[in-house]
C-alpha cells in the first residue's frame, strides 16, 4: 500500500536507533535524480533509488563520485577517500533525500522544472514528519530557492555562518534549515563551506532546551 504523501524515492536512513553527526540528527537535502530518456523503473525500484545510490557511492562506496566526495569534504575536517572507513562512517551517520520527486530525463545538465519542485512539496513534509531531523542542510541554491516554505518561518538574522536560517515545524518537533551551493557545481570549494556548515550545526545544538 502506498501511503498518502509518501515520496516516490524513499530517503536514505543510516543504521542505528538514533544516528547523528556531530551530535545532530542531520538530513542532507539534495535536488534530483537523473535518468536517460527511455529508461524505465518499477515503483518498487524507484522507492529504493536513493538508498541504493547512497549505498553505492557513500555508505559502502565502490568508487569516487564527485557529489558524494564534495559533500563529505564539506562536513568533515579530516580528509578521506571513498575507500576509507571515515568516509563510509560519515554516510552511515546522516540522512539523505532528494527534493524533486520525479526522474529528470536527459542527464545532469537538464534542470528540473518549477512544476517538479512544486509537486514535490507534500513528499518533503512527509519526510520531515518521518525522519524528524534537528538540522537540514540543503546542498544547492536552486533547491533552496524553490523548496516548500510550508510550516516554516525565516528567523531573524543570526550569525551561524550559512546566512539565512529557516525553522520548519513537523509532527512532534522542529528543525533548522540552511544551505550551501551545489557540491557538484564547477568551482565548488568544500573548504570554504566547511567552517560555515560546522558552525551552523554547533548553533543547532545550542538551540536545544
Amino acid at each position: 500500500m502506498v501511503e498518502i504523501g509518501a515520496p516516490m524515492f524513499g530517503p536514505w536512513k543510516p543504521p542505528g536507533d538514533d544516528p547523528r553527526f556531530l551530535g545532530v540528527r542531520l538530513l542532507i537535502l539534495g535536488e534530483s535524480h537523473y535518468a536517460e530518456t527511455g529508461e524505465k523503473y518499477s515503483p518498487a525500484e524507484l522507492k529504493e533509488f536513493t538508498r541504493e545510490i547512497v549505498m553505492r557511492w557513500g555508505a559502502e562506496a565502490e568508487g569516487y563520485q564527485r557529489f558524494f566526495a564534495n559533500v563529505y569534504r564539506t562536513f568533515n575536517e579530516e580528509p578521506a577517500g571513498h575507500a576509507d572507513d571515515a568516509f563510509r562512517a560519515f554516510w552511515n551517520s546522516v540522512y539523505f533525500y532528494n527534493y524533486v520527486q520525479e526522474l529528470v530525463r536527459g542527464g545532469a545538465r537538464v534542470r528540473p522544472s518549477g512544476a517538479a519542485f512544486a509537486n514535490s512539496a507534500a513528499a518533503f513534509h512527509w519526510v520531515l514528519d518521518d525522519i524528524k531531523p534537528e538540522a537540514v542542510v540543503v546542498v544547492g541554491q536552486t533547491t533552496w530557492d524553490l523548496m516548500s516554505e510550508g510550516n516554516a518561518e525565516r528567523l531573524p538574522e543570526v550569525e551561524v555562518g550559512l546566512g539565512a536560517v529557516w525553522r520548519y515545524r513537523y509532527a512532534g518537533g522542529k528543525c533548522y534549515v540552511a544551505h550551501t551551493h551545489h557540491p557538484a557545481k564547477t568551482g565548488y570549494a568544500a573548504a570554504e563551506w566547511r567552517p560555515r556548515v560546522r558552525q551552523f550545526l554547533t548553533w543547532v545544538c545550542e538551540q536545544r532546551p
